[in-house]
């Protein structure tokens, strides 16, 4: 099972977009900076400028979205092969129980 089936498809407006992967509300998570902690995987949406991860900051909660490829983003194997690399660089709080519900899919 594909992460994209796992995760809830939500609608863009729920999350912020993040240019710098960091928490729009209290910067306090973000993706790959080794100072901050991981926000968790909530899901992803469709927007006119492609495929977006959403996120939840574990200290405000505020949900921010960010493209998680810079290739095809209107491709959803792309994307999909996007998440699969940050869940197992272990970029999301989550990314353990998300890698293992795969796996037991």
């Amino acid at each position: 099972m594909n992460y994209v089936d796992i995760l809830p498809k939500m609608d863009a407006s729920v999350a912020e977009y993040s240019g710098s992967f960091t928490c729009i509300a209290c910067n306090k998570s973000g993706i790959d900076y080794p100072y901050l902690d991981r926000p968790k995987l909530v899901g992803w949406c469709d927007t006119d400028w492609g495929y977006m991860m959403i996120v939840e900051c574990p200290h405000c909660f505020a949900k921010y979205r960010f493209h998680g490829t810079a290739v095809n983003q209107q491709d959803l194997t792309s994307f999909e092969a996007a998440i699969r690399s940050y869940i197992i660089a272990e970029y999301f709080s989550n990314s353990e129980e998300l890698f293992n519900t795969r796996k037991e899919e």
